[in-house]
C-alpha cells in the first residue's frame, strides 16, 4: 500500500523512524539528509561567498554552523541585517549522528560534538538588548560541527521593511511556520 507523501517535501526536517515510515519521502535523498536555513547580513553573505560558511565559535550548543527552519531563519536575518538587505541561505546538510538535546541541558561548551556530528535542541524565545522580540517562541535549531556536511543549495535575497530597535512578532501557525509581523 502506497505511504501518503510527507507534506513538506524536500523540506521536512523529521529524521525520527516513526514519521519517514509513516510518509513518502522520496523528494529527500536520506533520512539523514535535511534542508536548513541560514538567515545572514548582506556583508555577511559577501564574505561566505569569498570564503565559505564559518562556524561560529559559541552558541546555545557550542561551536559549530547553525540551522533553523526557514520561517525563523528569516526573523533572524532580518534583525542581523539592520535594516539591510539580508540573505537567506538555504543549505543541504548530512546529520549523520544525531544528538537531540533537551532544552534545558546545559550544553554551551559543544560537549555533544565528542560522540555526534550534530545537535538539535529547542531554542529559548530570543529578544534583542532592547527586549524587542526577535523570533517570540522557542523554535528548534541544529547545530553541525563539520563543513563538510553540508552544501549551500541556494540563496535568497529579502526584501527587508525592519528597522532594528522597531521589534516585530512572531506567531507561530501549524508546523514550524511564522508569520513576521513589523511592528
Amino acid at each position: 500500500m502506497p505511504r501518503t507523501p510527507c507534506r513538506y517535501g524536500a523540506y521536512c526536517w523529521c529524521v525520527g523512524k516513526d514519521h519517514w515510515r509513516k510518509y513518502d519521502h522520496s523528494a529527500r535523498r536520506s533520512r539523514k539528509i535535511v534542508r536548513l536555513f541560514h538567515g545572514t547580513s548582506s556583508e555577511n553573505a559577501s564574505g561566505i561567498e569569498r570564503v565559505g560558511l564559518q562556524p561560529s565559535k559559541k552558541g546555545h550548543i557550542g561551536p559549530g554552523f547553525y540551522f533553523t527552519t526557514q520561517e525563523h531563519a528569516q526573523a533572524i536575518a532580518r534583525y542581523r541585517g539592520h535594516g539591510q538587505h539580508t540573505y537567506l541561505l538555504e543549505v543541504e546538510v548530512d546529520l549523520g549522528n544525531l544528538k537531540n538535546k533537551k532544552a534545558e541541558e546545559d550544553d554551551q561548551d559543544g560537549r555533544w560534538r565528542q560522540k555526534y556530528d550534530a545537535c538539535t535542541t529547542i531554542h529559548p524565545r530570543w529578544v534583542d538588548p532592547q527586549g524587542h522580540p526577535v523570533v517570540d517562541k522557542p523554535f528548534r535549531e541544529w547545530c553541525v560541527k563539520d563543513h563538510a556536511k553540508m552544501t549551500i543549495v541556494g540563496r535568497q535575497q529579502l526584501d527587508v521593511n525592519y528597522q532594528k530597535g522597531s521589534g516585530f512578532q512572531c506567531h507561530q501557525v501549524k508546523h514550524q511556520q511564522i508569520i513576521v509581523i513589523p511592528g
